[in-house]
C-alpha cells in the first residue's frame, strides 16, 4: 500500500496517508485530523470542501461534548467503566473492530525470566465518535493480546492522547485516564487492585524512588507518589526519574520523541567522543564499558558513520560507514533512531528511496549483527522512538508496533493494523 502526502493543519509537516478522507495522525505534532485533500491540491472546489469539511468537523465535535456531558459516568463503555477493572476483549473491542498500535505510544515490557513476558502499550479503535485509546497487553512470546481496558478517552476530543500514559512498576502495570483516574492492575490479568482519583489529570507517570512506586505529574501541580502494592498515594516533589519532555527532545533520543521513551544508554556531550579524521559525531552513548559516537562524514557529502571507543582512554577502538551495503544509497544524514544496550549498538537509517534499516553492530569491534529492513517503512510515519531490551527490539510507527529478534534481526511480528 503505497501512500500520498497530506499537510498537517496544526504544523505543515507532510503526513502520507491512503488516500484523501481518512484520518490522519501528524506524526511531528501529534494533531488528528481529516485529510481532506493531498498536497498541492488547489481550486475553489476542493478549497469549498475544505470549508464544509470543517464545519461539519466542528459539528460532530459539539455533538461529542454534549453527549459526554449527559451521559451517565457509569454507563457501559464510559470512562467510568475503567473503576470496575478490565473488561473481556469482547466487550471492549467490538466483533469485527480492528485497533491499531498507538505511534506516540511507547512500549512497556515487563521482563521475566531473562525475556520479555509482559508487552503493554497504548492501542486505538477508531469508532463513529472518535478515535478511542485504551491500553493492551500482549504476551511477550506469542504477541497474542492478553487483555484490554475499556476506553480511556478518545485521542483527541478527551485529550487522551496526552492524559492516558503506562508504566510498570513491582509487578504491577499503573495507567491513567482521560478524567484523572489511576488504574493499577494485575499485569497478566488486567484486574484492578487499586483504583486512585487524581486532584487533575496525569501529565506523566515516572518510575519512582523504590521498585514499588510511581511518581505521578499531575496538572494542577498536585504531584503524587503512589505505592502499587498498597494503592496508597501522598505528596511529593519531583524525584529526577521522568525522562526529558517529548517535544522537543534534542538529546540522543532525537527530536519529538515520544513520552516515556528513555534510552538504555546513557547519552554523553559530543565532546566526549575522541577526535577522528573525517568524522563528526552528534550524539554519544555509553552503556557500562562500551561507547559508541554516532554521526556523519565530514568534510565531504554526509554519510551515516559510527565510531566505538574506550569509555575510560578515549582510544579509537573502530570508525565504519553505519549502512552494511552500499554508503551510497543511503540518504546524506545521521542515524534517525540510536540506542547502545549490552555490547550492541542499535540504530535506524533512511536509504534514498525513503525505506528506513535497522542495523545491529558490535560495540566492541564494529562488525555488523545484522541489517534488515523495518517493515513497511515507506508506508506511513516515521519511527520516532525504539525500545531494546536483551532479547527484542520494538520499533512503533504509524499504527504498527514492528518485533525483532534482537540476536539475528528476524522479524517476530506486527502489533496492530491498519
Amino acid at each position: 500500500m503505497r501512500l500520498r502526502p497530506v499537510k498537517c493543519p496544526s504544523c505543515g509537516a507532510s503526513v502520507r496517508v491512503p488516500r484523501a478522507g481518512e484520518d490522519v495522525v501528524c506524526s511531528f505534532c501529534g494533531t488528528e485530523f481529516h485529510s481532506a485533500e493531498p498536497v498541492g491540491a488547489t481550486g475553489s472546489t476542493s478549497r469549498r470542501a475544505g470549508v464544509l469539511m470543517f464545519l461539519s468537523l466542528v459539528l460532530v465535535a459539539a455533538g461529542m461534548v454534549v453527549s459526554l456531558m449527559m451521559r451517565p459516568i457509569g454507563e457501559s463503555g464510559s470512562l467510568g467503566a475503567v473503576i470496575d477493572g478490565v473488561e473481556s476483549i469482547a466487550a471492549s473491542v467490538g466483533p469485527g473492530e480492528r485497533y491499531a498500535w498507538d505511534n506516540l505510544s511507547v512500549p512497556v515490557v515487563l521482563e521475566r525470566g531473562g525475556a520479555d513476558g509482559v508487552l503493554f502499550g497504548r492501542t486505538r479503535v477508531h469508532r463513529d465518535d472518535g478515535s478511542h485509546l485504551h491500553v493492551s497487553a500482549f504476551d511477550g512470546q506469542s504477541l497474542e493480546r492478553l487483555w484490554v481496558t475499556p476506553s480511556l478517552g478518545t485521542w483527541s476530543g478527551d485529550d487522551a492522547y496526552r492524559r492516558v500514559h503506562v508504566l510498570v512498576a513491582g509487578e504491577r502495570v499503573i495507567y491513567s485516564d482521560s478524567r484523572a483516574g489511576l488504574t493499577v492492575a494485575d499485569p497478566t490479568t488486567g484486574e484492578t487492585t487499586h483504583h486512585l482519583t487524581l486532584s487533575d489529570v496525569a501529565e506523566r507517570i515516572c518510575p519512582g524512588a523504590s521498585a514499588e512506586e510511581v511518581w505521578v505529574q499531575v496538572a494542577d501541580e498536585q504531584h503524587v507518589v503512589v505505592d502499587v502494592a498498597t494503592g496508597r498515594s501522598s505528596p511529593a516533589a519531583d524525584p529526577g526519574t521522568c525522562p526529558p519532555d517529548r517535544r522537543p527532545s534534542p538529546d540522543c533520543r532525537g527530536f519529538f520523541a515520544p513520552d516515556g521513551w528513555a534510552l538504555t544508554a546513557t547519552c554523553l556531550p559530543e565532546k566526549a567522543a575522541p577526535r577522528q579524521a573525517g568524522f563528526e559525531a552528534e550524539r554519544v552513548l555509553r552503556h557500562g564499558d562500551d561507547a559508541v559516537a554516532v554521526g556523519v562524514r565530514s568534510p565531504g557529502t554526509e554519510v551515516p558513520m559510527a565510531l566505538g571507543f574506550d569509555p575510560h582512554s578515549a582510544s579509537v577502538l573502530w570508525s565504519r560507514t553505519l549502512p552494511a551495503g552500499d554508503p551510497q544509497r543511503a540518504k546524506a544524514e545521521s542515524a534517525a533512531l540510536t540506542d547502545l544496550h549490552t555490547g550492541t549498538l542499535v540504530a535506524t537509517y533512511t536509504q534514498r528511496d525513503d525505506s528506513r534499516r535497522l542495523i545491529a553492530i558490535d560495540a566492541r569491534t564494529g562488525d555488523t549483527l545484522w541489517d534488515v529492513a523495518v517493515p513497511r517503512s515507506q508506508d506511513g510515519s516515521e519511527e520516532r522512538a525504539m525500545v531494546v531490551t536483551a532479547t527484542r527490539v520494538y520499533v512503533p510507527h504509524w499504527t504498527w508496533l514492528e518485533v525483532i529478534d534482537r540476536a539475528n534481526g528476524a522479524h517476530l511480528g506486527t502489533i496492530g493494523s491498519w
